[in-house]
C-alpha cells in the first residue's frame, strides 16, 4: 500500500502544470546534453522550483538540489520555463 503524501508536498493544479512544463524542459536539456534527467534536476527539485517559482538566479540556487553547478548550467532554461508561465 503507498503512503499518502504529505500535506506540503501536494501541489496545485496551476504548480502541476508548471512542473510538467519543468520536466519538458529537463527531457530537452537531458538529450541535448547527453546526462540522465536526475542530473539535471531530480523531480523533488523540480517540484519546490514549481511551488516557489523563483524570479531570479540568486533565487534559482537557494532551492534545495540546484546548487552552483545546476544554476550555472541549466538555470536560465528553468527560469525561462517559469516566466513564460507567468504567475
Amino acid at each position: 500500500r503507498k503512503k499518502s503524501k504529505p500535506v506540503e508536498n501536494i501541489l496545485t493544479s496551476q504548480q502541476n502544470d508548471l512542473l510538467s512544463a519543468l520536466k519538458k524542459k529537463r527531457s530537452e536539456l537531458s538529450h541535448q546534453h547527453k546526462v540522465k534527467q536526475y542530473m539535471i534536476a531530480p523531480n523533488q527539485t523540480l517540484e519546490l522550483i514549481a511551488k516557489t517559482k523563483p524570479q531570479t538566479i540568486c533565487a534559482l540556487q537557494e532551492i534545495s538540489g540546484m546548487g552552483h553547478w545546476r544554476t550555472k548550467s541549466y538555470g536560465e532554461d528553468f527560469l525561462q520555463v517559469i516566466r513564460s508561465w507567468g504567475n
